[in-house]
């Protein structure tokens, strides 16, 4: 008979709560499963058989917390960067570019967000046709 290598070999395996919260924490963080295995000191077909909620919900669990925490920070503390990360990824506001020339004739150009390639973005927005003859010179 050759001697056991595995710490749990011929022992019936049983997960303490510590160790369900290690798991969820791992797997929120975004550890390898093989991490983890070594963390806990496991093969994978153990750590899928005892923890396979944990391993199911831990990034989601993860995900919320930290929507709950930015949520919280542009709601009760008046965090400007969370509430502009906010109005961005949940609302679709964009920044927007503005130039102005101030010479004879003041203008102003407002530049949207890129679309595509640039070739996409001047058949959008540029002229048809640009006259490349140059101006006539003054004598």
């Amino acid at each position: 008979m050759g001697r056991h290598t595995k710490p749990h070999a011929g022992r019936l395996y049983r997960p303490t709560d510590d160790q369900r919260r290690q798991v969820l924490t791992m797997t929120g963080f975004g550890c390898r499963q093989e991490e983890i295995c070594t963390s806990l000191q496991i093969d994978k077909k153990t750590l899928h058989k005892h923890f396979r909620r944990e391993l199911d919900t831990g990034m989601t669990e993860a995900n919320v917390r930290v929507a709950q925490a930015l949520y919280s920070n542009a709601t009760k503390h008046n965090n400007v960067a969370a509430q502009i990360w906010w109005t961005k990824t949940r609302m679709g506001w964009k920044d927007t570019s503005v130039v102005e020339n101030i010479g004879q004739q003041p203008f102003a150009i407002f530049v949207p967000a890129p679309i595509g390639t640039t070739t996409e973005w001047l058949a959008q927005h540029a002229p048809a046709q640009i006259d490349h003859d140059p101006p006539p010179q003054a004598e």
